[in-house]
């Protein structure tokens, strides 16, 4: 129950006339007190300028006392106290004064319009909610309400006052009627009960809504629960509108604004979700969308997510028949950007789609028909042939994150089955100018085992180098694009890995000096391990190679060393140094060799291969982290580089059967075999230790193209050692800081299209837009939310969200249009200046913001409505 005030006192009598008597309206002021409740308050009453009178059957001296007091033109004020009821008009000989003066009631309402310091014109409409008016608590918040409306109005609009009053019952902040059903939503749908409503019905509001309501063209059901109806309706109005259809008492464009900006604001998006996913099962909202052939109307509306689950399914599918452009699919994609479902629930699911579409038209596209020597298919794939590879890893990584197997499990099979045609055809033919190749001979600038002698300029100081295990070169590739070009100097390029591919020959040759071979004294271990020589010592494990690295660059007066990535055995990677730990390890040495090994750490392990494309991008995350602690900490250069590369397919089916003398092999791999006196045969290519560079005798078989060898306890989908251009092509990516200092990196910006005519006269109003550059590695991307709002910041339209992200060179593909529907809000403000305002989001705060108030002037119109506009 709702507590009463205390008995009035005397102090809140004397507050209540002291303000009436401020009003120049009245001299006059009768007071019926029937119960002579207050009348020691009465006789105590002093107030300056007021003469008290008491009705005793006393009229015609009072009129006539009154009267010479009026004649005398004095201040005075009266007060005419009854402790009786009041007479009737037929018997009130005073009735004319009463009229054309003032009744004094002592009661809570009047005390109420004293304490809020309101008008008598407001007395109804604090009677009419007397129960708000009780609670303290309420009259506080509505007093902070008028002190701050009359600093902007000359006085207490009612309407302005009721809708306060209104989210002030429902425990809003807002003051207008969409932050009071914001409020209503989520207090409703979170409990999914009435309870929101039972204050306002205490406090005589329901009613109020109900009326408000009809703003949107809504009619409350008198047997339908009332916010679940409205709901349903507001729902229903905004997708039907969308598909073009007509329904019966649909609710006006005011609705659909109200939904828009209710959604599109990122405090409501949780309770959104549930609201839509509740509502789509109300109005079976999967069985009407399944009939539906075209979804083009569907691209601009994201209330059900369901709308996202038929768009992707029927791009998907438009995909497959090959029936969809990537650009139109970049089209599509930057729109449902702006979806309240992309980040979370399927911002993968579009990437991968993205990667998808690039790749089947790159497949469907292939040259069909070329001979190429060896070092021109070299050429040909760092070129073109790498960015199929790219895009086969991209997919599948996006896949796996999105874990929506089923909803790509089509499109995967496609890809799958053309690319590994594609990795089979190509490598066939890569295969026929290798056959004719007698030596592993390319330029001395490309060949790996003279990394030192052609990357490392000994007269530059502070190198670091990063030798990331089983780096493939498109993965670098991508890495390189990654990286922002307004501080660094990039030079991505490429060498050809040792043969085999295969982690202990590729890191023996990325250490200084020639001499590669096997261990022959050790070789019953061999088949287990195949221990390598550089310069006649062991290249395994961190401390021998820091040994072999410290001896070379000791004979040059100049210290290097080598560590790990991450830690191992007690020993401190660089990932875990701290800042100072670093800058002193970079003070002692001329040259940081770091050991890298994410990627072929899971691609060789059974358990953990098919995760071998997060473990690409994880690489990817984590050299970016690397770069920036060992520029910050006086490194002037780091390449960047990979021991091979590898092969990877989900289904393999290019398996080869091995028909060699086993007793003369000392180590089998999947793609490739070690022995004495191996003899070629159709299916492999031979190499002799001497024509691969190696000072010791053995012959090495490589499986033609891309087939491997059955291996009993070995991975079959993540593969290398062999002589594929992803296993040999492997990185060489030099990145330097520049010299110009620090050159923060520019944004694309919006510019709006204005034609000759500034006016806005109907409640569609249409903003062409346009990107101004094209997103690149210099240049990144913008999400904005645009309004239309008065020029004291109230908003009069919908807004929308719109990501500026287009790569494209072409001006005609950076513009863009966007409707904005004017709420009945817009009408307040006809013949008036307003702003389309557009706020840029930031990551950090994940917020919207306003641009400056001098770039929002500059984009005024003159709302110029005409009566017709509303027909």
């Amino acid at each position: 129950m709702i507590k009463t005030e205390k008995e009035l006192n005397l102090r809140q009598i004397k507050q209540s006339l002291g303000k009436l008597l401020e009003d120049d309206l009245y001299d006059v002021f009768f007071w019926y007190d029937t119960k002579a409740e207050f009348r020691r308050e009465y006789e105590k009453l002093n107030l300056e300028n007021l003469i008290k009178y008491e009705l005793n059957n006393n009229e015609f001296n009072l009129r006539y006392e009154i009267h010479a007091a009026r004649q005398e033109k004095t201040e005075a004020k009266f007060l005419i106290y009854s402790n009786s009821a009041r007479l009737a008009d037929e018997d009130n000989c005073l009735l004319d004064l009463l009229l054309s003066n003032h009744e004094f009631i002592a009661d809570k309402v009047s005390m109420y319009l004293t304490e809020l310091d309101l008008e008598q014109r407001h007395r109804a409409l604090i009677a009419e909610h007397i129960n708000f008016f009780d609670h303290s608590d309420n009259r506080k918040q509505v007093k902070a309400f008028i002190k701050k409306f009359r600093e902007n109005h000359s006085y207490i609009d009612e309407a302005a006052f009721k809708l306060k009053i209104l989210n002030i019952s429902l425990g809003s902040e807002g003051k207008d009627l969409e932050t009071a059903l914001e409020k209503l939503l989520k207090d409703y749908w979170e409990a999914e009960d009435s309870s929101p409503l039972e204050n306002l019905k205490e406090y005589n509001l329901l009613d109020y809504l109900i009326e408000k309501l009809k703003l949107f063209d809504y009619e409350a059901h008198p047997e339908a629960d009332l916010l679940h109806h409205f709901t349903v309706k507001l729902f229903d109005t905004v997708f039907q509108k969308a598909l073009g259809k007509s329904m019966e008492k649909s609710l006006n464009d005011e609705a659909i604004i109200f939904l828009n900006n209710f959604k599109n604001n990122r405090m409501n998006v949780d309770l959104f979700k549930s609201i839509s996913k509740k509502i789509a099962e109300i109005l079976a909202v999967e069985k009407q969308l399944e009939g539906l052939r075209e979804i083009d109307a569907l691209f601009d509306i994201d209330i059900y997510e369901l709308i996202e689950k038929k768009i992707i399914s029927e791009t998907r599918d438009g995909i497959i028949a090959n029936k969809l452009s990537s650009k139109a699919l970049d089209g599509l994609i930057r729109k449902r950007k702006a979806s309240i479902w992309w980040f979370e629930e399927y911002k993968d699911v579009y990437e991968a789609l993205n990667r998808a579409c690039e790749l089947l038209y790159k497949l469907n596209n292939l040259e069909k028909n070329f001979t190429l020597d060896v070092l021109s298919f070299i050429g040909h794939y760092v070129n073109h042939d790498f960015k199929i590879d790219q895009l086969y890893r991209q997919f599948n990584y996006h896949k796996e994150k999105s874990n929506s197997y089923s909803l790509l499990d089509s499109l995967s099979c496609e890809i799958e089955n053309k690319y590994n045609l594609f990795l089979v055809e190509l490598n066939n033919k890569w295969q026929i100018p290798l056959d004719q190749l007698q030596e592993w001979k390319f330029p001395e600038d490309k060949m790996q085992r003279n990394f030192f002698k052609y990357t490392i300029n000994d007269s530059s100081p502070k190198y670091a180098v990063l030798i990331s295990d089983a780096l493939r070169y498109e993965v670098a590739e991508e890495l390189a694009r990654r990286l922002d070009s307004t501080k660094f100097k990039i030079e991505n390029d490429y060498m050809i890995s040792t043969l085999p591919s295969w982690t202990q020959f590729g890191m023996a040759a990325l250490l200084p000096t020639d001499d590669i071979r096997i261990d022959d004294k050790n070789i019953e271990k061999v088949e287990k391990e195949l221990l390598v020589l550089k310069n006649k010592k062991s290249t395994k494990g961190l401390s021998n190679r820091t040994k072999i690295l410290m001896d070379y660059f000791s004979t040059k007066n100049k210290q290097a060393t080598a560590l790990r990535f991450e830690d191992k055995d007690k020993v401190k990677g660089i990932k875990s140094k701290t800042n100072t730990e670093i800058r002193e390890l970079i003070k002692e040495n001329d040259l940081v060799l770091i050991y890298h090994d994410r990627i072929d750490a899971t691609g060789d392990d059974t358990k953990t291969e098919q995760d071998i494309f997060k473990a690409c991008e994880d690489t990817i995350t984590e050299i970016q982290d690397l770069l920036k602690k060992l520029f910050n900490n006086n490194v002037h250069h780091v390449i960047i580089t990979s021991d091979h590369g590898f092969i990877y397919q989900n289904k393999v089916d290019e398996f080869l059967s091995e028909n060699i003398d086993s007793k003369t092999i000392l180590k089998r791999d999947r793609r490739f075999l070690v022995g004495k006196n191996l003899d070629e045969s159709s299916g492999f290519k031979k190499f002799t230790s001497k024509a691969l560079g190696f000072s010791c005798e053995y012959d090495f078989l490589f499986p033609k193209s891309i087939n491997r060898l059955r291996l009993q306890g070995s991975g079959a989908h993540f593969v290398h050692g062999g002589t594929s251009l992803q296993e040999i092509i492997i990185p060489n990516l030099k990145i330097s800081l520049l010299n110009t200092g620090r050159v923060e990196k520019e944004s694309v910006e919006a510019i709006v299209i204005r034609g000759s005519n500034s006016v806005i006269s109907s409640n569609q109003f249409i903003v062409k837009l346009y990107q101004d550059k094209a997103v690149s590695e210099k240049v990144s991307s913008i999400k904005i939310k645009l309004g239309l709002y008065s020029a004291t910041d109230e908003l009069i339209s919908d807004t929308k969200i719109l990501n500026l992200d287009s790569s494209s060179d072409n001006a005609l593909d950076r513009e863009f249009k966007v409707e904005l529907l004017l709420s009945a809000k817009a009408d307040d403000f006809n013949k008036q200046d307003v702003y389309l305002v557009i706020k840029k989001y930031h990551e950090k705060s994940h917020e919207f913001r306003d641009e400056s108030d001098e770039m929002k002037r500059q984009h005024r119109y003159e709302l110029r409505k005409s009566f017709t506009s509303d027909f």
